[in-house]
């Protein structure tokens, strides 16, 4: 299958798309099915199309990294394509340009509705306003692209929290309701259409009440702010646009005899098998959802235990057969677990069970790769701006960088050797743990979390000389808490169970964190109908990142800059909200006043 680094983008303009999916999952409702899938054709130019949540880079990055380095779809190309403030009918200023021309997709996917609904109360014309939206964005991709309809994605929009102070309840209340029928319009409109659906905003509601059950009412999807996503709301939004594409999930499927002879699914190859011991190499990986070691309360590992991502998009299965023992156990990298005889003989799913995988430097270099590749085409998207020409912004070299980037991500999908233990346990036999020890780190007044990795099924976990405002839970070895002050220390783990007791260690480092974000710039702008605006949101204490919410049509942010332009197409006043955003979290929001006349 050629790949598509040697199909170089022939001109100076590209387009992103947002993907959506669906799924179920034990104990949890199943969220509304996909009506009908899409499907993602042969050396798809795949464009993830949408707002602010778009071009946070994060569920693209995770789509991008699926596709390429787990599914194995070499032939798929992926451009992001999110713009801060946008809305569904905004967009169509780009499409009209020609701005995805360059890049030519034959697959695409749109997520709108946080801006269109404004934080308004539903209303009787929205569903006029809203399928028309939707409905001029799905004509315009489909006349300027012919046959693409089949291999789109409505995503819905995503669910929205209060923010970290809680100010924004009623708002939220209120957005949340009209989000929801924004919803159901998507489904109705995808349906009548042909193309695909992918249902995000349940699936955020179930696994964020599952999630809020085990780890306490604070755990959240929404971001600091309730609406950006962190990286778990990010993997939710990945998992249902992979689902959406008919995604088989199956990254392995090894079988290992312990007479001596193993064989492996295409994507991996076995270069040695001796009784227990078989050695791969793999070009195929496992998603990683570990690989970066965070310890932050929203990591994209936090949400893995309430949604089916190993079951449907994971699987890494190691079956075992002729074991005489009643159990054995698995080693592979630096984790051992063990299993009885009929789930070996069934198959384990690797991924489900072993936190760190052999294939965590690799990923995380992809995952890296990826991220300077995304962060150029946002670059050259916003390097456009308002251009009233298709291509305005961009250059050859523009061009030509980037594809040297995507060509260098599929360079670092490299073969990784690893090797899988299987040792028999004696029968009635049971194993005393054993504690991976391993390092952390938080910010004061942040929530953290620490998973505690212990092999042969521990019963009880303990952990001596936990920082101020730690804890841990000792049944099952979850460290967690807000960190009240900065500091380093060695923490002492330890895990027993019926066998005896093993014990590690933990350095955790906690760092100071730094002040909010306060806005500084005018509560007050005007504009006029049909002229250019511009407005700066500036704050103290070095933003890094800029929000606005309830923009009016035509306008947008840079969430970069803090730059809020465009030109608006109604006139009026509104109140938007206005914040920045640094390492120690989103600040408080203000108020400003917007009149255009």
């Amino acid at each position: 299958m050629p790949s598509c680094a040697s199909m170089p983008i022939r001109g100076a303009w590209l387009m992103a798309l947002v993907l959506p999916l669906t799924c179920t999952m034990g104990g949890l409702q199943a969220a509304v099915a996909t009506i009908p899938m899409a499907e993602l054709p042969l050396h798809a130019r795949l464009a993830l199309i949408g707002d602010s949540i778009t071009e946070q880079m994060r569920y693209t990055a995770d789509i991008e990294a699926y596709l390429l380095a787990c599914a194995g779809r070499s032939d798929v190309s992926v451009f992001q394509f999110g713009w801060g403030g946008e809305t569904a009918a905004t967009v169509l200023n780009r499409i009209s340009r020609g701005d995805l021309d360059a890049f030519m997709p034959t697959a695409m996917t749109i997520a709108y509705g946080a801006n269109d609904g404004g934080f308004q109360a539903w209303a009787g014309w929205m569903e006029t306003m809203w399928t028309g939206r939707i409905s001029g964005v799905l004509n315009a991709l489909e006349a300027r692209y012919p046959g693409s309809a089949r291999a789109t994605v409505i995503c819905s929009p995503t669910l929205f929290e209060t923010n970290r102070e809680g100010a924004n309840g009623a708002s939220v209340v209120a957005a949340n309701a009209t989000l929801a029928h924004f919803r159901d319009l998507d489904r109705s409109m995808a349906t009548a259409t042909g193309r695909g659906f992918a249902d995000v905003r349940e699936r955020m509601r179930q696994a964020g009440e599952a999630a809020r059950a085990a780890l306490g009412p604070g755990y959240r999807l929404g971001g600091s702010d309730g609406v950006h996503c962190g990286p778990n709301g990010h993997l939710l939004i990945a998992y249902e646009l992979l689902k959406a594409y008919a995604v088989s999930g199956s990254i392995a499927a090894i079988t290992i005899d312990l007479a001596g002879t193993a064989h492996a699914s295409a994507g991996h190859t076995v270069l040695h098998a001796h009784q227990g011991s078989v050695t791969l190499s793999s070009t195929r990986y496992p998603f990683c959802a570990s690989s970066d070691d965070s310890t932050a309360d929203d990591r994209m590992a936090s949400i893995l235990p309430f949604v089916p991502f190993a079951q449907e998009l994971n699987r890494f299965i190691v079956v075992v057969q002729h074991l005489d023992a009643q159990q054995a156990s698995i080693t592979w990298g630096s984790e051992t677990h063990s299993f009885t005889r009929d789930e070996l003989a069934s198959g384990i799913n690797l991924t489900a069970t072993f936190i760190h995988t052999p294939f965590d430097h690799a990923f995380a270099a992809v995952m890296a790769r990826i991220t300077a590749q995304q962060v150029k085409e946002r670059n050259m998207i916003k390097a456009a701006g308002e251009a009233t020409a298709p291509v305005k912004g961009w250059t050859d070299a523009d061009v030509t960088a980037r594809n040297a980037l995507e060509a260098a991500v599929r360079a670092a999908i490299v073969p990784v050797e690893h090797t899988i233990i299987i040792t028999p346990i004696a029968d009635g036999t049971t194993l005393t743990p054993i504690v991976a020890s391993g390092s952390a780190s938080g910010t004061s007044g942040t929530p953290f979390s620490y998973q505690i990795t212990a092999a042969h099924r521990p019963t009880s976990f303990s952990a001596r000389g936990l920082p101020q405002g730690l804890e841990i839970d000792s049944t099952t070895g979850r460290i967690s808490g807000i960190p009240a002050v900065a500091t380093a220390t060695t923490v002492v783990l330890a895990a027993s169970n019926a066998a005896g007791s093993a014990s590690g260690t933990l350095t955790i480092t906690i760092m100071a964190a730094p002040a909010l974000p306060v806005i500084t710039s005018a509560p007050n702008a005007s504009g006029t109908l049909g002229s250019p605006f511009h407005y700066r949101i500036t704050a103290s204490n070095i933003p890094t990142k800029y929000y606005a919410t309830g923009l009016p049509a035509g306008l947008h942010v840079d969430a970069a800059s803090g730059a809020i332009g465009g030109t608006p197409t109604v006139a009026g006043v509104s109140t938007i909200l206005v914040s920045g955003e640094n390492a120690g979290g989103n600040g408080p929001a203000l108020s400003v006043v917007l009149t255009i006349k």
